[in-house]
């Protein structure tokens, strides 16, 4: 597995929380997301004592960088990432789930937080962390999801997508996944794949346990449902979905999804 190779040793950090060592490694894929990353990491800030390192992960490796506007944004992920402490920028082959398993390769703590650059943390989630790192039952967990724009249909949007994951104990990459490392690497991590990268993990991580829920939500992004019109969207992810069910390969998957916003 990708993650595996030349990853450096799981260690548990010096510091302590509350009786608990402060050993949650987050890792963000990003693309071009310098805007929205720099808000997620100050909301990290808040976590601060419980995080043992960011991995941020450009995905632009395969990118020319001769051209001004690839240096320059290039340049602006890396002035960003390096005010924070405990924050390394790298950077690999574009796709997600390469972009995660590679990230892994890089982290100190014993738990991995993986988060979209798109999310928020609006909530104190102290007592949350804290809840998963003291428990042992539960292997891996992921949070509920609430959407950043107040309307009544992106508010049903976000219960579906948290009853469906309850439903089911499958999650996505919005819902911001936390894994124990060990059992991340015994399952081989994500699958090389262009989507559902986050589906296919969750299949293997409910064989080992079940999730763990915290209270408090997460916040994610409603462009992509503001921009395309709710139900269009919710529509063609329940498509997208069954037709992946039904055998569909990724590479299909991805091709219908991108080749819609186009």
């Amino acid at each position: 597995m990708a993650a595996q190779q030349g990853r450096a040793a799981v260690v548990v950090v010096p510091w302590m929380v509350n009786d608990l060592p402060a050993k949650i490694s987050v890792i963000i894929p990003v693309y071009r997301d310098a805007e929205p990353l720099a808000l997620l990491l100050e909301d990290l800030t808040s976590l601060d004592e419980f995080i043992a390192d960011i991995v941020v992960v450009d995905g632009g490796q395969d990118v020319d960088l001769d051209t001004a506007s690839e240096l320059d944004g290039l340049a602006v992920l890396n002035d960003l990432v390096s005010k924070y402490a405990k924050a390394r920028l790298v950077r690999c082959a574009p796709q997600r789930a390469g972009q995660m398993n590679y990230g892994v390769r890089f982290v100190k703590g014993e738990v991995l937080w993986f988060l979209h650059a798109d999310t928020r943390i609006e909530e104190d989630l102290s007592e949350d962390l804290h809840g998963y790192l003291k428990q042992s039952q539960c292997r891996w967990g992921r949070f509920n999801v609430r959407l950043d724009q107040d309307m009544k249909t992106l508010r049903m949007v976000a219960f579906m997508m948290n009853w469906r994951s309850r439903l089911t104990s499958i999650c996505t990459g919005d819902q911001g996944m936390l894994v124990d490392a060990d059992v991340f690497l015994q399952v081989e991590g994500f699958p090389n794949q262009a989507l559902m990268e986050d589906i296919e993990l969750s299949k293997k991580l409910k064989r080992v346990s079940t999730a763990f829920i915290p209270n408090k939500p997460i916040v994610t992004s409603s462009r992509k449902w503001l921009t395309h019109g709710v139900f269009k969207t919710i529509r063609t992810m329940w498509y997208l979905r069954l037709i992946y069910w039904l055998g569909a390969s990724p590479q299909k998957i991805h091709q219908l999804y991108y080749g819609r916003k186009g």
